[in-house]
């Protein structure tokens, strides 16, 4: 009995962790967390073939990859494995899988709306924005721009790193960051916090779109400069 017992355990860990394995799906994000983890690229490139994987590898954003220092041999991995996503995908001896709410929302975007207000004081320094921790763009006084991000976790912060916003943003839903100079002789670092929809468009109503100068060349893709109709 007491057999019969542990096999019936050892078949449940064993199907949930099966379970938990088949739900992974790398992104890219993951791929730069892991990069920052200092992780070697061996390391990574076996974490990419036991996992499923759902990367982007257009142009824009292997360009991202670069900047956020993934090497190479990772990059060459994610497209390999791009390619075989997408051959599956097409394979006529693969059924189409039910679309879900899940599956149906995956290549929406979560739209974050930053804007800095005018003011006199600091009207002369442009703070910059960092998504990822890494540099996207340099913020002008009494400007706004949008960001289109990919469903998850992502950082947003300026100078001041006490003011991070670290949190999972869902796709297809709207954000509002205000940018806010930190106070102190000369300080100039800039503060990001969420606000509300009605305060932001109060705000943002007489604001200008950031010039496209202000944008870092790799992330002009993800950065919205269009006007706020």
């Amino acid at each position: 009995m007491k057999r019969v017992y542990a096999t019936i355990v050892l078949m449940l860990v064993c199907g949930l962790a099966l379970h938990a394995q088949q739900r992974e799906v790398l992104r890219n994000t993951d791929i730069v967390e892991m990069v920052n983890a200092h992780l070697g690229s061996d390391v990574i490139v076996l974490k990419i073939g036991a996992s499923n994987t759902h990367f982007d590898t257009s142009a824009d954003a292997l360009a991202a990859l670069k900047a956020a220092g993934v090497p190479d041999a990772v990059i060459a991995e994610m497209i390999k494995a791009g390619a075989k996503t997408a051959g599956a995908a097409a394979s006529p001896r693969t059924p189409a899988a039910p679309r879900s709410d899940a599956t149906a929302t995956d290549g929406m975007k979560a739209t974050v709306y930053v804007y800095r207000p005018g003011k006199f004081m600091g009207k002369g320094l442009e703070p910059s924005v960092f998504l990822d921790e890494q540099k996207i763009l340099d913020m002008d006084n009494g400007r706004y721009f949008t960001l289109h991000l990919d469903a998850g976790r992502h950082i947003l912060r300026s100078n001041e790193k006490n003011s991070e916003i670290d949190q999972t943003w869902e796709a297809g839903k709207s954000y509002y960051v205000k940018m806010t100079i930190a106070t102190g002789m000369w300080k100039g670092h800039g503060q990001l916090g969420m606000v509300t929809e009605k305060l932001a468009e109060k705000e943002m109503e007489q604001m200008r779109p950031l010039d496209s100068d202000n944008v870092e060349p790799e992330y002009k893709a993800v950065v919205d400069l269009k006007p706020i109709k």
